[in-house]
């Protein structure tokens, strides 16, 4: 099955369970991609002891999960692109959700 993940947010829980679901997905064979939006574009820069996010973030990539993040969004929240964040558009969005069988919407 594919299975897209949007992440809105930065909350340090919400994104480390975003992510730990997408991992699960992948281990039990389905195709999984996130779409960073909003304060989701700022992952990268969470610090929290409580939530290993770039551990998770890891995890999913290197069991090929997918990361894509609204451009719009960056240049809002002054983001580079990064080996995690790289650029896309709604109309990318628009062909990863009418192209997946479940979406799934985090913050």
């Amino acid at each position: 099955m594919k299975i897209g993940i949007i992440l809105g947010t930065k909350d340090p829980e919400v994104v480390f369970n975003a992510f730990r679901l997408g991992t699960l997905a992948l281990r039990n064979g389905h195709r999984v991609w996130i779409f960073l939006v909003n304060h989701g574009v700022e992952i990268e820069d969470i610090e929290t002891t409580a939530f290993n996010i770039r551990e998770q973030i890891f995890l999913f990539t290197k069991k090929e999960g997918e990361i894509y993040t609204c451009v719009t969004s960056m240049k809002a929240h002054n983001r580079k692109e990064t080996g995690v964040c790289k650029p896309h558009s709604q109309d990318d969005l628009l062909a990863l959700v009418t192209s997946s069988e479940k979406v799934l919407s985090f913050g």
